[in-house]
């Protein structure tokens, strides 16, 4: 296996805008790509070399979700050729050893679309469904065709999603909030994608309430986003 080297990217705009999750997945597929920078984007084929010990705990819609959050930050090119899905990490910048890479280069017209949020989910729906038909976890019940969960369970499945924590802005107190809420009414279970349409929408009213009591959004700044120069991550 060779040697990788790691830059200094605690202050890197691209970096930090990654989650903790996929921040570790990035870490990772530094240590299996070539010295171009080149390795399979398949989902299945990532889960195998970059989580050989996580096998049961990794599922194939993180793989995607993680390495959307790269592509959107420009950190890795998505392209295909023969059929066959790749991705080159940007400005590599490795010491080469070898005199060609191990797999096939991006071209121009090889380049392909930004994964999209629906596959992800669709994917995750997928392997929920999967997980119920063999594991039969607890707190799963099916009622009128309608797969629920509990809320502890949504809440667990929910907050591994790190698109949808970023987009919902989700926190542990908040969710905890949001599931006293729930129990208050009456509602103890519900499907996945139920709890998180509500919470988004049971958050914004909260959110709601909190800006009228305080008097509005204050001066409305916002931090500007500077691209980072070339080289490096």
């Amino acid at each position: 296996m060779p040697n990788r080297m790691l830059r200094d990217w605690t202050d890197s705009e691209r970096m930090n805008s990654l989650s903790v999750h996929a921040e570790r997945f990035f870490v990772r597929l530094i240590m299996k790509a070539d010295d171009y920078g080149c390795f399979y984007a398949d989902q299945r084929i990532l889960k195998a070399n970059l989580f050989p010990m996580l096998l049961d705990t990794v599922r194939e819609a993180d793989l995607l979700r993680w390495m959307a959050e790269c592509q959107k930050a420009g950190l890795i090119v998505l392209y295909e050729n023969s059929g066959k899905k790749y991705l080159q990490i940007s400005d590599f910048n490795q010491r080469l050893r070898a005199k060609k890479s191990k797999y096939p280069l991006p071209t121009d017209d090889s380049h392909v679309s930004d994964i999209r949020p629906l596959e992800v989910e669709e994917k995750l729906e997928v392997e929920v469904e999967v997980e119920k038909k063999s594991n039969a976890p607890n707190g799963f019940y099916e009622k009128e065709n309608e797969k629920l969960f509990s809320i502890d369970h949504c809440s667990e499945v929910a907050m591994k999603d790190t698109t949808w924590v970023m987009n919902s802005k989700a926190t542990v107190e908040k969710i905890e909030l949001f599931k006293t809420s729930l129990r208050g009414q009456g509602i103890d279970e519900k499907s996945l994608k139920d709890f998180k349409k509500h919470f988004f929408f049971w958050s914004e009213k909260q959110n709601s309430n909190g800006k009228e009591h305080s008097g509005g959004y204050g001066n409305g700044s916002k931090k500007s986003f500077q691209p980072t120069g070339t080289g490096g991550y």
